[in-house]
């Protein structure tokens, strides 16, 4: 008999099918995965000598009366990031504030006119850089620049500054003398990919990143002439 909370016993042939094997990787997927992790890139550049993203004009930016032809940044500031903190948490406020200070990073970032909420915001690397999350470092050329941060605030989502503001950091680049931007992009993020093949970013290489544990291992590939004349 059945006691209370009891039910029937699983069917023999369901026993059967509990392997070593799918005793394993019922191991694994619950625990494994969270231990060792993978996460693979496209390395992509675009150069500056193309025109900049285009527009689309049927979605007309308005954002406080701006239009994509008035967005303006300006440079990051301590008292700026004090300010910040409704939107970021703190960590995310002390790695700000280690960028504003950092010479190789141009930190540029689009407030409202208080300074309390940040539109969004961009950062690139002039030399090479490590990644702050991932740890890996890309070569760069000397006359490019590493793309590695962004954000849009999400009630300014749909807005088109990610574009217009891309548009702005892409002039400033020029106007220091910078002839191409490189980005990374996970592989397995469709729009993303999507985002910058259709803003003529070239795939020049991949990182694979491999996290076990506390350990960090990254393998960074290139595929250009110009690293393989210095490699």
């Amino acid at each position: 008999m059945l006691g209370p909370g009891s039910g029937p016993c699983p069917p023999l042939d369901s026993m059967r099918k509990l392997t070593p094997r799918r005793i394993l990787r019922g191991i694994w997927n619950r625990t494994g995965r969270r231990f060792i992790r993978r996460v693979e890139f496209d390395i992509m550049r675009r150069s500056l000598e193309l025109p900049n993203l285009r527009v689309p004009r049927r979605s007309a930016m308005d954002v406080h009366g701006e239009s994509d032809e008035t967005f303006s940044m300006w440079p990051c500031t301590h008292e700026i990031v004090d300010k910040l903190g409704k939107d970021f948490p703190p960590a995310k406020l002390a790695h700000f504030h280690q960028m504003v200070d950092h010479p190789d990073v141009d930190f540029v970032i689009r407030t409202n006119p208080d300074e309390s909420v940040c539109w969004g915001y961009m950062m690139h690397a002039v030399r090479p850089f490590e990644d702050p999350e991932y740890r890996f470092t890309i070569p760069l050329q000397p006359d490019e620049a590493f793309q590695f941060d962004g954000w849009v605030h999400p009630e300014h989502r749909g807005r088109l500054i990610a574009i217009v503001g891309t548009n702005w950091a892409f002039d400033r680049r020029r106007t220091a003398g910078t002839k191409a931007v490189v980005v990374t992009v996970r592989k397995n993020d469709r729009p993303a990919q999507m985002y910058h093949r259709r803003y003529e970013f070239e795939k020049i290489g991949e990182v694979i990143h491999w996290r076990v544990g506390p350990l960090r291992f990254n393998k960074v590939i290139l595929d250009r002439p110009a690293d393989a004349a210095q490699a």
